[in-house]
């Protein structure tokens, strides 16, 4: 073929073929396009028949809201679910944890090389193969009214090659998530009641030492304290108007006093006697009287040797002794003496008078003693009240401190008691996990169908290659647009022997190869996929035909 023939080839090729003429190529190109297409179907379904059955074991556990309503008992545990959720899991995948749950199922072989990595490496593996999925939903939060989203259950499941050991490893979790969730929660309303206890107990030493310097400072202050100004205030008052009337009262009975002694002076203490024969008997005050008057007219007449005026003189010496006696003895002795009624009763009166004035004296003095007794402590209660303003209210700030954790402590020991009993917020297994029949990954049918597709590709592509290098020239339409000599006759190709042995031979290897794909494909499926029975059954099942 000349240069011009060839110029016209590449034009043709930039051309528009027909139908007929890919189904050509197809057929031309037969071997190009099989071959790859088989290399990478085949491929693909050793990939998806090979890579291992992973199985996953999943659990659903809700979260429940506690039995009795928060406004009249509050959980000492406030934290929302999430945060708890995550905090458990914090403490569950530990290395050790990991280590005991790995040991105890046997999940890696000694064989396997998962079992060679180091403590660190074994724990990120396991953690990988747990997966943790939170299930929210759109609540009214008790706490502000308004919409929320929150965490209402979680679902834990587990990923292994083992359907047993994934079931195992499972349920391990979920009874590791609901009694750490337990535990967990009692400890903490445990630890928040015993830290108020601690609390309370430490105030409570503090405000009885508070009490006893309080009581101690009233003893030392008595009668100073504020309270009892107003009262100190008004005994002063009283009692100054108690002295006052006292003054009064003996103003008027030292007047009466002096009255009456003016009175008894004029009177003789002893009245004269009356004989029964009616002889008159005077006492000696008016028989010297008497005497004495005798005396005076006698010595007018007669000289002082006369008889009668000696007797007279003797009879007023010896009175005079006798009264003189008497007026230097006792006050009973003269009252024993006195006789006259008269006398009697104003000496008595003034001895009441006396009595009574010595009584309201002494009063008079111990009011005046309480009055300064009083004043001093009005003097003394500002400085006193500010000290006792200062240590009051430290021990009323103790006080309600006080009260306010033995509420916070009862309240806590009621909320310990509600997580105790079960009764607050908690984890409920709603769904248990279950044997996993089916493995979860791979998705076998979605590596073989992206297989077909590819091999598809790489056999399309493979053809399209293969016809794009070849400059030949295949058929009569082919020549006869390539150039301008019109073609006369076309001689078809004939077929001799060795030909048609080699294509009994092909079509007899893609027979046995096609086979060979079928068998190992179900052999593959049969052993690690499902069962053939068992996957026949689900299909016919889905059909609706079993």
């Amino acid at each position: 073929m000349n240069s011009s023939t060839m110029q016209h080839a590449f034009e043709y090729d930039d051309q528009g073929r027909t139908a007929a003429e890919y189904w050509m190529i197809a057929k031309r190109r037969r071997l190009q396009i099989l071959i790859p297409a088989a290399v990478v179907l085949l491929l693909g379904i050793a990939i998806a028949l090979g890579l291992p059955a992973i199985y996953r074991s999943a659990a659903t556990i809700l979260i429940e809201e506690q039995e009795i309503p928060r406004d009249l008992v509050r959980s000492t545990v406030t934290s929302f679910a999430a945060q708890q959720i995550q905090v458990i899991t914090k403490r569950i995948m530990t290395v050790e944890q990991i280590e005991r749950v790995v040991a105890k199922y046997g999940l890696y072989d000694q064989n396997t090389a998962e079992s060679r990595l180091p403590r660190s490496e074994l724990a990120q593996l396991f953690s990988k193969h747990v997966k943790l999925d939170l299930v929210s939903a759109d609540v009214i939060d008790p706490r502000s009214g308004r919409a929320a989203e929150a965490t209402i259950a979680f679902t834990l499941s587990f990923d292994d090659r083992n359907p047993s050991a994934a079931q195992k490893v499972t349920n391990e979790l979920v009874t590791l998530y609901l009694d750490t969730n337990l535990s967990a929660r009692s400890d903490r309303a445990a630890g928040a009641s015993e830290f108020l206890a601690a609390q309370s107990e430490s105030l409570n030493s503090e405000l009885l030492a508070l009490e006893a310097g309080l009581a101690e400072f009233k003893a030392l202050n008595k009668g100073a304290l504020p309270e009892l100004y107003q009262f100190n205030l008004s005994k002063v008052d009283r009692t100054e108007q108690e002295i006052s009337d006292i003054n009064i009262r003996l103003q008027q009975l030292e007047k009466d006093r002096i009255r009456l002694s003016a009175e008894l002076l004029q009177l003789a203490p002893s009245a004269p006697t009356v004989l029964g024969s009616g002889e008159i008997v005077l006492s000696d005050a008016d028989k010297l009287e008497a005497i004495n008057s005798e005396y005076r007219s006698l010595i007018l007449v007669y000289t002082e040797r006369h008889p009668d005026v000696i007797r007279l003189k003797r009879d007023m010496l010896t009175l005079q002794a006798r009264l003189a006696q008497q007026e230097a003895g006792a006050l009973s002795a003269s009252a024993v003496t006195a006789n006259n009624p008269a006398y009697v009763i104003l000496e008595t009166q003034i001895k009441a008078i006396d009595s009574e004035l010595s009584s309201l004296l002494l009063k008079d003095a111990d009011l005046k003693r309480r009055v300064g007794e009083y004043e001093a402590l009005l003097l003394k209660a500002p400085a006193v009240e500010q000290e006792y303003q200062s240590i009051l209210r430290e021990y009323n700030t103790a006080q309600a401190k006080y009260q306010d954790l033995r509420l916070k402590q009862r309240e806590a020991e009621v909320a310990q008691s509600l997580e105790q009993d079960r009764k607050g917020e908690r984890f409920t297994l709603i769904e248990p996990p279950s044997l996993p029949s089916s493995p979860q990954s791979p998705n076998r049918m979605a590596i073989i169908l992206v297989a077909i597709i590819l091999a598809s590709a790489a056999g399309i592509g493979s053809g399209v290659l293969f016809e794009a290098l070849d400059k030949g020239i295949y058929g009569a339409a082919q020549l006869q647009k390539l150039s301008s000599v019109p073609v006369l006759a076309a001689v078809p190709y004939l077929n001799n022997r060795e030909d048609e042995q080699k294509s009994k031979r092909l079509r007899t290897g893609l027979l046995l190869g096609a086979l060979m794909t079928i068998l190992v494909s179900l052999m593959f499926i049969h052993f690690l996929y499902m069962p053939l029975d068992v996957l026949w059954y689900l299909l016919m099942n889905r059909i609706g035909i079993a």
